[in-house]
């Protein structure tokens, strides 16, 4: 399974793939002018409400929101693997382990979630100075949205 996810300046493109199933999912980033296939980041979370290799870009380009499994999570039953989810943040050219959890369980006192909850998303648009995390929230069937300016240095958690 492949996805593609360009920024909005068109200079790179996420690609999210899983070779069996969604063992082994991750992402790649592409430099559209060079060609050059660059950093590769696993333990993607892929099978909670939509979010397969589902990534936002800032608007700027310099780096993009994705979800990820929590420390640990890749051996067990589903329902344990999927609990308690992040958000990160993923800066072009840093490494993985620099990227910043900025939405999910644990990040903010402001937003709570349910061990079951699930944060689908963070979503910006190209002329935007927000973002906005979306919240499933498990228990009862429904989403919530929070909102959030995003800062210059990059590192926003919507509260």
């Amino acid at each position: 399974m492949r996805r593609f996810v360009p920024s909005y300046d068109g200079r790179y493109v996420v690609i999210g793939s899983t070779d069996a199933g969604d063992d082994g999912a991750a992402l790649t980033v592409l430099d559209v002018a060079t060609g050059f296939l660059g950093e590769r980041l696993p333990d993607l979370l892929t099978s909670t409400s939509g979010t397969r290799y589902e990534v936002t870009w800032l608007p700027d380009g310099r780096g993009f929101f994705y979800p990820r499994l929590q420390p640990g999570a890749t051996e067990g039953p589903p329902g344990e693997r999927l609990s308690r989810g992040r958000q990160f943040l993923h800066l072009i050219g840093t490494p993985q382990s620099s990227d910043v959890a900025v939405f999910g369980f644990g990040v903010s006192a402001n937003v709570p979630l349910d061990p079951v909850d699930l944060p689908a998303r963070v979503f910006t648009s190209a002329d935007s100075r927000r973002l906005v995390g979306a919240i499933f929230r498990s228990k009862r069937s429904g989403s919530d949205f929070y909102a959030a300016e995003l800062p210059e240095n990059r590192r926003a958690v919507p509260s």
